[in-house]
C-alpha cells in the first residue's frame, strides 16, 4: 500500500503568525489545521497537543513531526510510525509538501486490509495451498502493523492521562498557594492599624513563599514548552562544570544544614572546562541536587562525583534516600510523569527531569538514574567534550 494513497488534501490552512485564542473553534471542529508561513508549509497544529495555549502564535506551538516520503510504502516507514505520538504528520516530495497523513486513517486501511485478507484465505481450496501461504504471510505483515497502531494507541492514552492528572496536580497547587496568600492578605488588610511589626514580617514572608512557588510552577511549564517546541536560544560558552556545583550547593547548603544533610563533593584535579549553556546546565544539576535533598531523611548524605571519560564528562550525583520503584526508573524523564512518592506528598511539579532530559539531549548528552545499591538513588548525565547544539 502506497502512501500516496492515504494522503489527504483536503486540509484546510492557517498562518503560523495568528494567534491560538482566534482558531480555537476551528481547531477543536476539525481536529487539525496544515500551518502555512508566506505560501510556505511551517507545520501541523493538532487539537489534541495544544488546548489552551491562549494568547501564543501558532508558530510558537508547533512541535517537530517525521517527515513522510510520499512514495514510500507502509511497510516502508513502520518504524518511524512506531516511534511517533503525532495524530498527523506532513507527506513531502522532493521537498515538495504535498498533503496531510493521519494515523488514523492508517489504522482503518489495515483493519479493512487484515479483514480481506482472513476472507480470501478461508476461500481458497485446497490445491491451491502456494497461494494461501502467500495470502497467510501478507495476512501475518498487516497483522503485525496494527498490533504496531494498537500500541501506539495505548501509549497515546497513557501520555494523555498522564497530562491530564499533571495539570490537575499542578492547577491545585496554585488554588491552594493563592488560598494562602489571599489569607493573609486578607488578615494584613483586617488588621492593619495593630499589626505588629513580627506579624508584618511573618504575613508577607508567606506571601512572598507562596507567590515564588507558584512562579516556579508557570516557568517549569513555560519551559518545557519551549524546549518542546526549539524555541529555547542556548548560549554556548566555556565553562567549568565545578563552578556550576558550588553555585547551587551554596544556595542549597541552609537546607542541607536544617536537616543535617552531609554533601561529599569529589572536586576533580582535572580541568572539568566545556562548552555548554551555563544557565541551563545549572538548571539541570539544581534539579539533581533538589531531588536528592527532597527524598533524603534527615543525617542522610550526598556524593556528587565528576568523571573524565574518553571524550566526555560525567556528573553523578548519588543519594541514600527513600529511593525510587524499580519500574518507575524507565519513565522519570517523561513528560507529564510524576513518581508515586511525588504523588503522596513530596512536593515538586514533576516537570523538573523532563527538562533536564531536554537539556542535556540538546547538549548532545546522555541523561540516566538507576538505584542505589545501599538505597537511595544515583542520577547522571554526560556531556561531551567538544559540545555543540
Amino acid at each position: 500500500m502506497k502512501i500516496k494513497d492515504l494522503v489527504r488534501t483536503d486540509y484546510e490552512v492557517v498562518s503560523a503568525q495568528i494567534k491560538i485564542s482566534e482558531i480555537s473553534e476551528r481547531l477543536a471542529e476539525l481536529y487539525y489545521l496544515v500551518v502555512k508561513d508566506e505560501g510556505e508549509y511551517v507545520g501541523i497544529l493538532s487539537s489534541s497537543q495544544f488546548p489552551n495555549q491562549g494568547d501564543l502564535r501558532v508558530a510558537d506551538c508547533l512541535v517537530s513531526t517525521p517527515v513522510i516520503d510520499y512514495e514510500s510504502d507502509l511497510e516502508e516507514i513502520n518504524d518511524q510510525l512506531q516511534g511517533c505520538k503525532q495524530n498527523a504528520l506532513p507527506v513531502f516530495a522532493h521537498g515538495i509538501f504535498k498533503g496531510v497523513l493521519l494515523q488514523s486513517d492508517i489504522l482503518k486501511f489495515m483493519v479493512n486490509h487484515t479483514g480481506k485478507m482472513g476472507q480470501k484465505i478461508f476461500s481458497v481450496e485446497d490445491n491451491q495451498a502456494d497461494y494461501s501461504k502467500g495470502l497467510e504471510g501478507e495476512l501475518e505483515k498487516s497483522q503485525g502493523l496494527l498490533d504496531t497502531y494498537s500500541q501506539y494507541s495505548q501509549i497515546i492514552e497513557k501520555v494523555l492521562k498522564a497530562k491530564s492528572d499533571l495539570l490537575t496536580d499542578v492547577s491545585q497547587e496554585l488554588r491552594n498557594h493563592l488560598h494562602i496568600i489571599l489569607s493573609y492578605v486578607e488578615q494584613g488588610l483586617k488588621q492593619s492599624s495593630p499589626l505588629s511589626q513580627e506579624k508584618f514580617y511573618r504575613y508577607f514572608t508567606r506571601i512572598h513563599d507562596n507567590s515564588e512557588k507558584m512562579l516556579n510552577l508557570v516557568t517549569d511549564l513555560l519551559d518545557l514548552s519551549k524546549l518542546d517546541a526549539g524555541k529555547s536560544d542556548y548560549k554556548l560558552q566555556s565553562h567549568s562544570l565545578s563552578d556550576l556545583i558550588d553555585a547551587v550547593l551554596a544556595e542549597y547548603n541552609p537546607l542541607f544544614t536544617s536537616k543535617k544533610i552531609s554533601v561529599d563533593f569529589l572536586r576533580p584535579t582535572w580541568s572539568d572546562v566545556i562548552l555548554m549553556d551555563k544557565n541551563r546546565i545549572s538548571q539541570v544539576i539544581q534539579s539533581f541536587i533538589s531531588n536528592a535533598y527532597k527524598f533524603s531523611q534527615e543525617n542522610n548524605r550526598i556524593r556528587i562525583e565528576l568523571k573524565h571519560l574518553e571524550n566526555e564528562i560525567s556528573l553523578s550525583i548519588t543519594d541514600w534516600g527513600c529511593g525510587i520503584s524499580q519500574e518507575e526508573f524507565d519513565t522519570l524523564f517523561e513528560k507529564y510523569n510524576r513518581t508515586s512518592l511525588a504523588r503522596q506528598g513530596i512536593k515538586g511539579s514533576g516537570l523538573g527531569l523532563p527538562i533536564a532530559y531536554k537539556i542535556v539531549s540538546d547538549h548532545k548528552g546522555k541523561i540516566s538514574a538507576k538505584a542505589n545499591p545501599e538505597g537511595g538513588a544515583i542520577f547522571s548525565f554526560t556531556l561531551p567534550i567538544s559540545s555543540t547544539t
